[in-house]
């Protein structure tokens, strides 16, 4: 499925300059935001261990089957071992690659889809409204640091088909291979990763490709399988998690995990935008959206977006049911802790597809201001779910120096 495809008199894939403004502005969008997470978010528990190993170099956790689990956080160790606000720096770092990724992925995907893509990289930053573990920043930047890789992965995977590189290839595969060392959750998006070159693959067989990329995905599922089905061995992930495959329950979790993600965009109560944390971010974005899209088609902005917004809604769907799926198979997994990183792109994706389908119903000369509007509403509410995050550990941390 192709987001987007130029035709005559649409929009031309993105300059280089406006690339590189439209890359600094969701990165200043999501820092508008970020920046007032504490490096004193402190559960109490978990934290004091990863600390620990961290500063004598263990990365993983066997009891757990994940050797690598800690390794987003391993240059923590190496640079500023205990010091709190290294761990929010490499978690923020983290983030913020991960945007810009995510903005170069869908770039390469949606070549004519520029306010497509831009909004989807800059949803998927600023709208993780429920994933309150996400601004626990010690515990967290492992889980960023692999969302990072396993984005960076998959951006991989797509070079190396656009450019024919079996170096790119082979890369972006041992990436994916080590993610699923750390968490399995990487492991559903790693293996329809693929289906991502199908809008690309012009008349070239993919079949190469298809082979070494699902070769390290099996194998990593293979690494994560094997003791699970030994006999007498304990397995974290089927005593603590509590695995339950019946369909129904799944599915119903599934659910539940949407809910979390998009429900709080209309009953998130509005006392939490009256900050001045709100107001600087929508303000942000808006100077960024107001000069980044000044160019777009006023008849049609976005421009080939428009008629693939449907398709582009539901691969957006996909995506985060995907990143959603091992969580669902947990019957201890009901809160959104932990399962918003890996879906925001997919969700980014389905809220930018839903304003710019949105934003058809105006009149050209106002479509470009009531497509911002709506997605300035989605960065306000996305600010203030953060700032009211924070407030809660700010009241709850167990870490109560300011470092």
């Amino acid at each position: 499925m192709r987001l987007g495809r130029g035709q005559p008199g649409e929009p031309t894939p993105l300059s280089p300059q406006t690339t590189l403004w439209m890359t600094i502005g969701l990165l200043v969008t999501f820092l508008s935001q970020f920046v007032w997470v504490q490096a004193t978010n402190f559960g109490g528990h978990d934290e004091w261990l990863i600390v620990s190993l961290n500063a004598k170099h263990v990365v993983g956790f066997p009891y757990a089957n994940r050797p690598l689990v800690l390794l987003g956080s391993l240059p923590v160790a190496l640079l500023w071992p205990h010091a709190l606000k290294a761990y929010l720096f490499f978690h923020t770092l983290y983030l913020s690659l991960s945007g810009v990724l995510v903005f170069l992925l869908f770039r390469r995907l949606a070549p004519h889809s520029s306010l497509l893509t831009f909004l989807t990289a800059v949803f998927s930053l600023v709208w993780v409204p429920l994933d309150f573990m996400r601004l626990d920043t010690v515990l967290m930047t492992g889980y960023s640091g692999f969302t990072f890789l396993t984005f960076l992965a998959l951006f991989l995977l797509v070079e190396s088909w656009q450019r024919q590189s079996v170096v790119l290839l082979l890369a972006g595969a041992f990436l994916g291979f080590v993610t699923t060392r750390g968490g399995e959750a990487t492991v559903p998006l790693l293996a329809l990763a693929p289906a991502l070159l199908l809008p690309l693959r012009g008349d070239r067989p993919l079949w190469a490709w298809v082979i070494v990329w699902e070769s390290l995905v099996v194998a990593g599922v293979a690494l994560i399988v094997a003791p699970l089905a030994s006999p007498g061995q304990g397995s974290y992930q089927l005593s603590a998690l509590g695995l339950d495959p019946h369909p129904l329950h799944v599915a119903g979790r599934l659910l539940e995990q949407f809910r979390f993600h998009l429900l709080p965009l209309f009953t998130s109560p509005p006392r939490e935008m009256a900050r001045i944390g709100v107001v600087a971010a929508v303000g942000v974005f808006g100077l960024v959206y107001a000069v980044g899209t000044r160019n777009e088609t006023e008849a049609k902005p976005g421009g080939a977006d428009m008629p693939f917004l449907p398709g582009a809604m539901l691969l957006g769907l996909v995506w985060a049911g995907l990143g959603y799926s091992t969580y669902a198979l947990s019957r201890a997994i009901n809160t959104p802790a932990r399962t918003q990183i890996l879906s925001s792109p997919g969700i980014g994706l389905f809220l930018a597809g839903g304003v710019c389908l949105l934003g058809r119903a105006f009149a050209p000369p106002w479509r470009r201001l009531a497509i911002g509007l709506l997605a300035g509403w989605v960065v306000a509410v996305g600010a203030g779910r953060t700032l009211a995050m924070q407030r809660e550990w700010d009241l709850a941390s167990a870490c109560e120096v300011k470092v």
